[in-house]
């Protein structure tokens, strides 16, 4: 069991005792692989979708892509430093 019982749980250690478990961790950041590539995906499928000319395309590909990795490392950061040890509980 990942959660022993208590009386009262907020929602920091909710998420500090969630990720001390290996697989919800490894879970997790295939999830924030996923949401990459539907991110960047969005992005070029939203500029193809309004006709945009292929400068401008590739223009929108690249802001969706840098958008993506920021926002995949952003959330995949939160795990990473439970693991480190630089948030507890």
């Amino acid at each position: 069991m990942i959660f022993p019982s208590y009386d009262y749980l907020d929602l920091y250690q909710f998420t500090i005792m969630s990720f001390q478990a290996w697989w919800v961790t490894l879970l997790y950041i295939i999830a924030q692989g996923a949401l990459f590539l539907h991110l960047s995906h969005g992005f070029s499928s939203a500029a193809q979708t309004l006709s945009v000319t292929r400068w401008h395309a590739d223009c929108i590909r690249r802001v969706g892509q840098a958008f993506a990795i920021i926002i995949a490392l952003g959330y995949i950061s939160i795990p990473l430093c439970i693991w480190i040890g630089l948030l507890h509980a």
